[in-house]
């Protein structure tokens, strides 16, 4: 029986060769015609797309044949499209499988397709798969591609012919949808072969992208698929996804392939208007759902289209036999065997859901008015400009003055602050909330590198997120501390992918990492930059300098105080916090003082609270023997964790044993949670050793069970002990509504005569007197190095340092006041420019009673700070600045923003700054003021007898050249660590092995040879 049959061919895919067209009409009689499509439909007998329809050869065929040039059908494929396309009524299209390859050598390219519900093309063919008879049965698909597509003419007369807005990949699946949406089935006809010159434009969507068209054409099919109704929406999500895309290929580092999600994102606008007439005009229920491909099936299809023979094989790979186990056959394939989970019920959802609770239970009381202050965290409700001119200025404005630079930690702060337009309190509390979430999500994400699967990865999380030193930590407000516990597992994840791809871009971003690290906790700069240090002696590879280069910038303007007082390597960011030193096995534990809780006293007997706190802790103890006692296990990640658990160990005992913080005066807090921060990433790589890989035996997996669930369970219980005490016991953190001082010596402070508070108070039976002024009490007067100079002694003598004259000069004004004779201390206290004193509420009577009977003090009553009194001068105003005459007057100066007005007057006078001397230089009409000679502890200039104009400057030229140089480094580092301008390949070196899971005819995976040691070089997709 003869049948009428067109062949169509689309000109704009290629030429179409004579001799083609003529063995056409040779090897199948059926054909009776031939109809030519391009864009172009000037050219002589051919139509236009929009045309084809209503050509007259359409009208006399009975079947339309699409192919595309360079297509060989084969001999039979013709008549067995046409049998089965006439063996049911139902039939709108059939299509047959696609090959491609030498005649004895060929491999399927397509026998069917579908996609995605998300629209992404899905081709259940692997990459070099051969036909062995598995796709012989005929079945119905979604669609199959356009080369040998055979539909009724009827058909096309009254949907069209395939769009040539879409690439050949999505032509097909958009035509098939349209005969679907008209009543009919699309069915693949295995027995009808069709010959293409490449199989690449019908492989499925991939990822990583391999090219900038490759998104466009994604695109393109999912505006043609969009409702009419629904386009905008479908092309602004379209667009947020690829900036999105773009964001995600940055952080990889993939320039190239960011770049091109950017470009698909600026062609959206262009690819909506090229697919608009193929839109649908109505929504509603798809039929065609139940045959589209789950995500699952995409990925698996993406790894086989990945060349795996250039990935290193793992640690420690099997050389024979089979795989035994689901995990063996994961770690060994690197393919996930287990079904997908639920978004609910994905291990980091019910972490998170943990860590979120246990944060808004514990930290609720900060939410509100008011400034964050307490335990060691100081007041950072202060403005970016005061940030910046702290460290810009390397003196510290409290008390008296002393020329310290601000603490590194305090340009982490002041950068991430931008984050929240300069405001650190916000930015503080943000940081708090999100300590323990946030720490959780990154271990996750980190700890893919060391134990993929889902779970464990969890139970990781878990671990890291809830361990007593982050905790204690939250509850005191060691700000650093949180801050080093975020980005720790950060800085090992980095400087693992530093040392494992060579390169100065992934070089880099360790080190902003490790640069942050160190800032939180100055105890570690030590020991981690001799680490790098030796690292880089043993690669010896020029490009991981970068590693270190970060953290000598961010800390070069603070090394030269540094150096001098080398206590503050012991010093903690923050307050002076004295706590209760742990001894080694609560250490070793992982808590960072001694353990007790408020909450459990109440219900244990006495002295039971601490064993409690510590038998929680045993099962990551019992993972970590476990740890080292497998036999199948990662060499390199055991010794990594074990160096790592070690040396915080160690670190801990040093801090305790120096005691540095445990001084009577509270003058330096050396916080062990510093040291934790390494024994806690060397607890979560013993775990993750005990966990991973799985062994076959059945005591093994039982192992393997207990742990999953003693490890996480005493995680919730510290974590639930640690909530109930922030709910309950109240945290050293909270609100301070009222400023430092009170509002009248506040507007003095901040006024042009800069006078001073003095503020009283009795702890202990004893006597403390503090100099309060603008700032005080923030983060700007709170240094570090300030902490680390009041002490001295060798290391197991720590002892308070000898006052200096500054020191001696207040603590005599001090005496004098509170000596309750009635004695005048108006002189020292106008020396020290103090206009205020305030009684401490907490502070005895008699300290009230003593002051009271002072000369020259009026009481002006009480404020939410204390008793308040004021300073009445004896002659000119009390200030910080102030001229002094050889006859023995003082007069004061105003000062505003570093700006004053000397009068002419007599010569041999003297311009005197109640500050330490040394810490501020003085120009007069432009020219340096020469100190004064004979001055006291104050700093001293002589005056001309014409005066002048003059300014007050703070800062000096070799420090200012040491944050430009560094802040100089830093940037540079992020310009480095960014992806712009290199190859997003690597070269493997050779003679690493690789094993790959390659395809069978059946589609089973199958293992390809390793490569020969000595072999040639080859490249890693690294996206």
């Amino acid at each position: 029986m003869s049948f009428a049959v067109t062949v169509v061919v689309d000109l704009d895919d290629g030429p179409v060769e004579p001799e083609w067209l003529a063995s056409l009409r040779r090897e199948f009689a059926d054909v009776s015609g031939f109809l030519a499509l391009s864009a172009d439909g000037s050219r002589p007998g051919v139509s236009t797309h929009a045309e084809a329809a209503d050509a007259p050869v359409l009208a006399r065929a009975q079947y339309v044949w699409f192919l595309t040039p360079g297509a060989r059908p084969g001999p039979e494929s013709l008549p067995r499209l046409i049998e089965a396309l006439n063996s049911a009524e139902s039939l709108g299209a059939v299509g047959p499988t696609l090959t491609t390859g030498e005649p004895g050598r060929q491999t399927l390219v397509s026998a069917g397709v579908t996609t995605t519900p998300e629209g992404l093309r899905v081709n259940p063919v692997a990459p070099g798969e051969t036909d062995a008879g598995q796709y012989d049965r005929r079945q119905d698909v979604l669609a199959v591609d356009v080369p040998g597509l055979l539909v009724p003419a009827e058909v096309v007369r009254s949907i069209g012919v395939p769009s040539p807005a879409l690439a050949p990949a999505y032509r097909g699946i958009e035509y098939c949808r349209r005969i679907r949406a008209a009543g009919r089935r699309v069915e693949l006809v295995p027995a009808a072969a069709v010959h293409v010159p490449a199989a690449h434009p019908y492989r499925s969507s991939a990822r990583p992208l391999v090219s900038a068209q490759a998104l466009r054409d994604e695109h393109r099919y999912r505006l043609a698929l969009a409702p009419r109704t629904q386009a905008t929406w479908t092309l602004l999500r379209l667009g947020g996804l690829a900036l999105l895309a773009a964001l995600g290929y940055l952080l990889a580092n993939a320039p190239r392939r960011a770049l091109w999600s950017l470009r698909a994102l600026a062609a959206l606008p262009a690819d909506s208007r090229a697919t608009a007439r193929l839109r649908r005009t109505r929504s509603g229920r798809d039929a065609s759902a139940v045959m589209y491909a789950t995500r699952h099936a995409l990925d698996i299809a993406r790894r086989e289209l990945r060349d795996e023979d250039d990935r290193p094989a793992p640690e420690n790979e099997r050389t024979g036999g089979g795989l035994e186990t689901r995990g063996e056959v994961a770690r060994f394939s690197r393919l996930e065997v287990t079904g997908r989970r639920s978004l609910l019920l994905h291990p980091l959802t019910a972490v998170l859901v943990a860590t979120l609770l246990a944060s808004g239970l514990m930290l609720h009381s900060l939410v509100g008015p008011g400034a964050l202050v307490g335990g060691a965290l100081p007041r950072v409700d202060v403005g970016p400009a005061a940030v910046l001119d702290r460290i810009l200025t390397p003196v510290d404005r409290v008390g008296l003055g002393e020329g310290h630079a601000a603490d590194p930690v305090l340009t982490v702060l002041g950068l991430a602050s931008l984050l929240v337009l300069g405001d650190l309190d916000l930015l503080l509390r943000v940081l708090w909330f999100a300590a323990m979430p946030g720490s959780a999500l990154i271990m996750y994400l980190c700890a893919g590198r060391i134990a993929p699967p889902a779970g464990i990865r969890g139970v990781l999380a878990l671990i890291w997120a809830c361990s007593p030193a982050l905790l204690v930590s939250l509850l005191e407000g060691r700000f650093g501390t949180v801050l080093a516990w975020l980005c720790a597992p950060v800085a090992c994840w980095a400087l693992e992918r530093a040392v494992r791809l060579r390169r100065a871009t992934a070089a880099a971003g360790a080190g902003l990492a490790i640069a942050v690290v160190l800032a939180g906790s100055p105890f570690l700069i030590a020991p981690v930059l001799l680490g790098l240090l030796v690292l880089l002696g043993v690669l010896r590879r020029p490009g991981l300098v970068w590693t270190v280069l970060p953290t000598l910038g961010l800390l070069l303007p603070w090394l030269p105080g540094a150096l001098r007082h080398l206590d503050v390597l012991l010093a903690n960011p923050g307050r002076a916090l004295d706590y209760a030193t742990p001894v080694s096995y609560q250490l070793a534990l992982g808590y960072p003082s001694r353990p007790e809780s408020a909450l459990l006293d109440r219900l244990l007997p006495d002295g039971l609270t601490p064993w409690i706190l510590l038998v929680l802790m045993l099962p990551l103890l019992v993972a970590g023997a476990l740890a080292l006692t497998r036999v199948r296990n990662s060499l390199g990640l055991l010794l990594a964790s074990t160096a790592l658990y070690c040396a915080g160990l160690a670190g801990g005992i040093v801090q305790s044993a120096l005691e540095a913080g445990l001084t009577p005066d509270r003058l330096v807090a050396s916080f062990t949670g510093d040291s934790l921060v390494l024994m806690g990433l060397g607890a979560v790589g013993l775990t993750a050793g005990a966990l991973w890989p799985a062994d076959p035996d059945r005591a093994s997996r039982l192992r393997s069970v207990t742990l999953r669930v003693l490890v996480p369970a005493s995680a919730l219980l510290v974590l639930g002990v640690f909530t109930a005490q922030g709910l309950l016991g109240g945290l050293a953190v909270g609100r301070a509504a009222d400023p430092v001082l009170p509002a009248f010596a506040t507007e003095r402070a901040t006024g042009p005569l800069g006078q001073r508070t003095l503020v009283l108070d009795t702890r202990d039976g004893q006597l403390y007197g503090t100099l309060a002024g603008a700032g005080t009490g923030t983060v700007l007067t709170d240094s570090a190095l300030h902490h680390a100079s009041r002490i001295t002694g060798g290391p197991f003598d720590r002892r308070p340092a000898a006052l200096d004259d500054a020191d001696t000069a207040l603590a005599t004004a001090i005496g004098s006041l509170t000596a309750g004779d009635g004695s005048d201390a108006r002189p020292a206290l106008r020396s020290l420019g103090v206009g205020f004193v305030v009684v401490s509420a907490s502070a005895d009577e008699s300290l009230g009673r003593d002051l009271a009977v002072s000369t020259g003090l009026t009481r002006l009553g009480d404020s939410a700070q204390g008793r308040l009194w004021q300073v009445e001068p004896d002659g000119a105003p009390i200030s910080f600045a102030s001229l002094h005459s050889p006859d023995g007057t003082v007069e004061a100066v105003e000062v505003r923003d570093g700006a004053f007005t000397v009068p002419a007057g007599a010569e041999g006078r003297t311009l005197v700054l109640a500050e330490r001397t040394g810490l501020t230089s003085a120009r007069l009409d432009g020219g340096a003021l020469e100190p004064a000679p004979g001055s006291d502890w104050r700093t001293s200039y002589a005056v001309p007898a014409a005066g002048g104009s003059g300014t007050l400057e703070d800062r000096t030229a070799g420090h200012t050249a040491l944050v430009i140089v560094g802040a100089a480094v830093l940037a540079l580092a992020v310009l480095t660590a960014l992806p712009f301008g290199r190859s997003d390949t690597r070269v493997r070196t050779a003679g690493s092995r690789a094993v790959t899971p390659g395809r069978t005819a059946d589609g089973r995976g199958r293992a390809r040879a390793a490569a020969p040691a000595g072999g040639t070089a080859d490249t890693e997709d690294d996206a």
